[in-house]
Protein backbone atom coordinates (compact mmCIF):
# COMPACT_ATOMS: atom_id res chain seq x y z
CA UNK A 1 0.00 0.00 0.00
CA UNK A 2 2.83 2.39 0.88
CA UNK A 3 4.56 1.65 -2.40
CA UNK A 4 1.33 2.37 -4.30
CA UNK A 5 0.90 5.72 -2.56
CA UNK A 6 4.50 6.72 -3.28
CA UNK A 7 4.21 5.77 -6.94
CA UNK A 8 0.90 7.60 -7.25
CA UNK A 9 2.28 10.77 -5.66
CA UNK A 10 5.39 10.65 -7.88
CA UNK A 11 3.29 10.25 -11.02
CA UNK A 12 0.92 13.01 -9.96
CA UNK A 13 3.84 15.34 -9.27
CA UNK A 14 5.39 14.50 -12.65
CA UNK A 15 2.16 15.22 -14.51
CA UNK A 16 1.39 18.42 -12.61
CA UNK A 17 4.90 19.69 -13.31
CA UNK A 18 4.12 19.56 -17.02
CA UNK A 19 0.78 21.39 -16.70
CA UNK A 20 -0.26 24.77 -15.43
CA UNK A 21 -2.64 24.80 -12.46
CA UNK A 22 -5.56 25.73 -14.72
CA UNK A 23 -4.74 22.94 -17.17
CA UNK A 24 -4.46 20.41 -14.34
CA UNK A 25 -7.88 21.32 -12.95
CA UNK A 26 -9.42 21.27 -16.43
CA UNK A 27 -8.06 17.85 -17.35
CA UNK A 28 -8.30 16.04 -14.01
CA UNK A 29 -11.45 14.09 -13.18
CA UNK A 30 -12.74 11.90 -10.40
CA UNK A 31 -13.60 8.38 -11.45
CA UNK A 32 -17.24 7.47 -10.66
CA UNK A 33 -17.84 10.15 -8.06
CA UNK A 34 -21.60 9.56 -8.28
CA UNK A 35 -21.22 5.86 -7.48
CA UNK A 36 -18.94 6.75 -4.59
CA UNK A 37 -21.49 9.16 -3.09
CA UNK A 38 -24.26 6.58 -3.48
CA UNK A 39 -22.20 3.96 -1.64
CA UNK A 40 -21.38 6.39 1.15
CA UNK A 41 -25.05 7.26 1.63
CA UNK A 42 -26.01 3.59 1.67
CA UNK A 43 -23.50 2.93 4.43
CA UNK A 44 -24.70 6.07 6.21
CA UNK A 45 -28.31 4.81 6.15
CA UNK A 46 -27.21 1.39 7.46
CA UNK A 47 -25.50 3.07 10.40
CA UNK A 48 -28.54 5.21 11.25
CA UNK A 49 -30.72 2.10 11.15
CA UNK A 50 -28.27 0.30 13.42
CA UNK A 51 -28.45 3.14 15.93
CA UNK A 52 -32.25 3.35 15.44
CA UNK A 53 -33.91 6.36 13.91
CA UNK A 54 -35.41 7.36 17.24
CA UNK A 55 -31.89 8.17 18.46
CA UNK A 56 -32.14 11.37 16.40
CA UNK A 57 -33.45 13.77 19.02
CA UNK A 58 -34.95 17.25 18.70
CA UNK A 59 -34.55 20.43 20.73
CA UNK A 60 -37.39 21.56 22.95
CA UNK A 61 -39.85 24.10 21.55
CA UNK A 62 -41.15 26.61 24.09
CA UNK A 63 -44.00 28.91 23.10
CA UNK A 64 -46.06 31.66 24.68
CA UNK A 65 -49.48 31.64 23.08
CA UNK A 66 -52.28 34.18 22.97
CA UNK A 67 -54.84 32.94 20.47
CA UNK A 68 -58.52 33.50 19.88
CA UNK A 69 -60.28 31.03 17.61
CA UNK A 70 -64.08 30.81 17.30
CA UNK A 71 -64.62 32.56 20.65
CA UNK A 72 -62.15 30.25 22.41
CA UNK A 73 -59.31 32.18 24.05
CA UNK A 74 -56.12 30.22 24.68
CA UNK A 75 -53.39 32.08 26.53
CA UNK A 76 -50.35 30.76 28.37
CA UNK A 77 -47.25 28.65 27.74
CA UNK A 78 -46.82 25.48 25.70
CA UNK A 79 -43.71 23.31 25.91
CA UNK A 80 -42.84 20.60 23.40
CA UNK A 81 -40.19 18.31 24.92
CA UNK A 82 -38.46 14.93 24.43
CA UNK A 83 -38.69 15.29 20.68
CA UNK A 84 -37.41 12.54 18.42
CA UNK A 85 -37.75 11.12 14.93
CA UNK A 86 -40.71 8.72 14.97
CA UNK A 87 -40.61 7.44 11.40
CA UNK A 88 -39.33 8.15 7.92
CA UNK A 89 -40.87 6.89 4.73
CA UNK A 90 -38.00 7.21 2.31
CA UNK A 91 -34.41 8.36 1.74
CA UNK A 92 -33.10 9.39 -1.66
CA UNK A 93 -30.30 11.49 -3.10
CA UNK A 94 -30.28 14.36 -5.59
CA UNK A 95 -27.96 16.99 -7.05
CA UNK A 96 -24.95 14.69 -6.85
CA UNK A 97 -21.83 16.23 -8.33
CA UNK A 98 -18.07 15.83 -8.27
CA UNK A 99 -15.14 17.95 -9.35
CA UNK A 100 -11.42 18.51 -9.11
CA UNK A 101 -10.44 22.01 -8.01
CA UNK A 102 -7.68 23.84 -6.23
CA UNK A 103 -6.96 26.37 -3.56
CA UNK A 104 -3.93 28.66 -3.52
CA UNK A 105 -2.17 29.42 -0.26
CA UNK A 106 1.13 31.29 -0.01
CA UNK A 107 1.59 30.97 -3.75
CA UNK A 108 1.29 27.19 -3.57
CA UNK A 109 -1.49 25.38 -5.44
CA UNK A 110 -3.23 22.60 -3.50
CA UNK A 111 -5.38 20.33 -5.70
CA UNK A 112 -8.47 18.81 -4.16
CA UNK A 113 -11.30 16.52 -5.16
CA UNK A 114 -14.87 17.18 -4.08
CA UNK A 115 -17.98 15.02 -4.10
CA UNK A 116 -21.29 16.46 -2.93
CA UNK A 117 -24.99 15.77 -2.98
CA UNK A 118 -28.29 16.20 -1.18
CA UNK A 119 -29.77 13.51 1.05
CA UNK A 120 -33.56 13.91 1.10
CA UNK A 121 -35.54 12.67 4.10
CA UNK A 122 -39.07 12.12 2.76
CA UNK A 123 -42.25 12.19 4.88
CA UNK A 124 -40.53 12.48 8.24
CA UNK A 125 -42.69 12.21 11.36
CA UNK A 126 -41.58 13.84 14.62
CA UNK A 127 -42.97 13.21 18.09
CA UNK A 128 -43.10 15.34 21.26
CA UNK A 129 -44.45 15.37 24.78
CA UNK A 130 -46.64 18.46 25.13
CA UNK A 131 -47.30 20.39 28.34
CA UNK A 132 -49.64 23.39 28.20
CA UNK A 133 -50.29 25.76 31.11
CA UNK A 134 -53.23 27.92 30.09
CA UNK A 135 -55.05 30.73 31.84
CA UNK A 136 -58.50 29.70 33.03
CA UNK A 137 -57.93 26.13 31.83
CA UNK A 138 -54.95 24.87 33.80
CA UNK A 139 -52.36 22.23 32.99
CA UNK A 140 -52.95 20.05 29.94
CA UNK A 141 -50.75 17.15 28.80
CA UNK A 142 -50.66 15.60 25.34
CA UNK A 143 -48.43 13.76 22.94
CA UNK A 144 -48.00 15.32 19.52
CA UNK A 145 -46.75 14.20 16.13
CA UNK A 146 -46.03 16.42 13.16
CA UNK A 147 -45.09 15.50 9.60
CA UNK A 148 -42.50 17.17 7.40
CA UNK A 149 -42.71 16.40 3.69
CA UNK A 150 -38.96 16.84 3.30
CA UNK A 151 -35.87 17.54 5.38
CA UNK A 152 -32.96 17.97 2.98
CA UNK A 153 -29.27 17.77 3.93
CA UNK A 154 -26.33 18.85 1.81
CA UNK A 155 -23.28 16.61 2.26
CA UNK A 156 -19.83 17.60 0.96
CA UNK A 157 -16.81 15.28 0.96
CA UNK A 158 -13.48 16.86 0.10
CA UNK A 159 -10.01 15.37 -0.24
CA UNK A 160 -6.73 17.27 -0.30
CA UNK A 161 -4.82 15.40 -3.01
CA UNK A 162 -1.39 16.23 -1.60
CA UNK A 163 -1.96 15.60 2.11
CA UNK A 164 -4.59 12.88 1.48
CA UNK A 165 -6.72 14.40 4.25
CA UNK A 166 -10.49 14.01 3.85
CA UNK A 167 -13.02 16.36 5.42
CA UNK A 168 -16.81 16.29 5.39
CA UNK A 169 -19.60 18.76 6.06
CA UNK A 170 -23.34 18.34 6.58
CA UNK A 171 -25.80 21.23 6.47
CA UNK A 172 -29.58 21.31 6.59
CA UNK A 173 -30.85 23.04 3.45
CA UNK A 174 -34.42 23.30 4.70
CA UNK A 175 -37.72 21.60 5.42
CA UNK A 176 -41.10 21.63 3.70
CA UNK A 177 -44.57 21.04 5.09
CA UNK A 178 -45.48 24.42 6.60
CA UNK A 179 -49.23 23.83 6.15
CA UNK A 180 -49.27 20.47 7.94
CA UNK A 181 -50.56 20.69 11.51
CA UNK A 182 -49.57 18.66 14.53
CA UNK A 183 -51.75 15.72 15.51
CA UNK A 184 -52.36 15.64 19.28
CA UNK A 185 -53.45 12.79 21.50
CA UNK A 186 -55.88 13.17 23.09
CA UNK A 187 -57.41 15.66 20.67
CA UNK A 188 -59.87 18.32 21.80
CA UNK A 189 -60.97 21.89 21.14
CA UNK A 190 -57.81 23.20 22.86
CA UNK A 191 -55.42 21.24 20.65
CA UNK A 192 -57.27 22.49 17.58
CA UNK A 193 -56.17 25.96 18.62
CA UNK A 194 -52.63 24.99 19.70
CA UNK A 195 -52.04 23.30 16.35
CA UNK A 196 -52.31 26.66 14.61
CA UNK A 197 -49.12 27.82 16.28
CA UNK A 198 -46.71 25.04 15.28
CA UNK A 199 -45.70 23.49 11.96
CA UNK A 200 -42.89 21.57 10.30
CA UNK A 201 -40.66 24.65 10.23
CA UNK A 202 -40.78 24.80 14.02
CA UNK A 203 -38.54 21.71 14.05
CA UNK A 204 -35.70 23.39 12.12
CA UNK A 205 -33.42 24.16 15.06
CA UNK A 206 -33.86 20.65 16.43
CA UNK A 207 -33.13 18.97 13.10
CA UNK A 208 -29.92 21.01 12.81
CA UNK A 209 -28.67 19.43 16.04
CA UNK A 210 -28.19 16.22 14.03
CA UNK A 211 -25.25 17.84 12.24
CA UNK A 212 -22.59 16.65 14.68
CA UNK A 213 -23.87 13.07 14.52
CA UNK A 214 -24.02 13.10 10.73
CA UNK A 215 -20.48 14.49 10.37
CA UNK A 216 -19.13 11.87 12.78
CA UNK A 217 -20.78 9.00 10.89
CA UNK A 218 -19.70 10.30 7.48
CA UNK A 219 -16.11 10.89 8.63
CA UNK A 220 -15.82 7.30 9.83
CA UNK A 221 -17.24 5.98 6.54
CA UNK A 222 -15.02 8.00 4.19
CA UNK A 223 -11.82 7.48 6.19
CA UNK A 224 -12.13 3.80 7.13
CA UNK A 225 -14.70 2.04 4.95
CA UNK A 226 -15.09 3.47 1.44
CA UNK A 227 -12.12 4.69 -0.59
CA UNK A 228 -12.30 8.14 -2.18
CA UNK A 229 -12.49 8.06 -6.01
CA UNK A 230 -9.19 8.00 -7.83
CA UNK A 231 -8.18 10.87 -10.08
CA UNK A 232 -7.35 10.45 -13.74
CA UNK A 233 -5.85 13.00 -16.11
CA UNK A 234 -6.49 13.10 -19.88
CA UNK A 235 -8.42 10.51 -21.88
CA UNK A 236 -10.57 9.29 -19.03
Amino acid sequence: MLRFILVFCFCLAKVTAQLTADQWVTRAKLVDGVGYFTNVIQEFAYELERREWSSLKLSDINQNVDLLVADLAVKGSVNYTNGFLVSIQKLDVSNVGNSVGRRTEGGVVYPRGTVSGVLNFRNVNFGYDVLANLEGIGEQRYTGEILCNNADWMFVIEKDILSQNITVSANLRGTTGANIRMVYSPSNHITQVLGRNINCGSNGAGIRTWQETFVSILTDIVTTKIEFPRICINNC
